[in-house]
């Protein structure tokens, strides 16, 4: 079976989370830093559970 990003879960929450993140910090809610910090966190954690799934297989 090949591994598909598009059939995660996460990474659909994921995209979901950096869409709102984008918006709050276009509405000034959350600073530029602040926004780019927490994508690439969650970029990093996304990539770790992948990791992790793709060891189980």
């Amino acid at each position: 079976m090949k591994f598909r990003f598009q059939d995660l879960k996460i990474w659909q929450l994921a995209v979901e989370v950096a869409d709102r993140l984008l918006i709050f910090q276009k509405r000034n809610r959350i600073a530029t830093e602040e926004c780019d910090k927490n994508l690439s966190d969650l970029d990093r954690l996304c990539r770790r559970i992948t990791s992790s799934i793709k060891s189980l297989e």
